[in-house]
């Protein structure tokens, strides 16, 4: 028996679209794309394996923004022209810093 999905509208309150849902949907979307936003901005993709943080913010100046990796999450910036990663939970390996301020 084929469905046209017409009784899944109506059960699950008006949406049968299976990616709109807070796993997978235009939510998550929209979480992604701000952590795009987050990346962009202060340039800071974290990366794991003991290679240490990479800082290169596309603004200038000092700057405090938020930071999530699987193995922790804090605060990551730059102040007095020095970067730094505070780790708030968890543990975020910093035994590496680069930095490349904006030219």
């Amino acid at each position: 028996m084929r469905s046209s999905g017409r009784a899944a509208i109506g059960m699950m309150g008006g949406s049968a679209i299976r990616f709109n849902e807070y796993e997978c949907g235009h939510w998550y979307a929209r979480a992604m794309s701000s952590y795009a936003l987050l990346q962009g901005l202060t340039g800071v993709p974290l990366r794991c394996g003991g290679q240490g943080a990479y800082i290169a913010p596309s603004i200038r100046g000092d700057f405090r923004s938020f930071l999530a990796t699987a193995a922790g999450y804090g605060i990551v910036g730059v102040k007095n022209g020095k970067p730094f990663v505070e780790s708030v939970h968890g543990k975020i390996d910093t035994k590496d810093i680069h930095y490349t301020p904006k030219a």
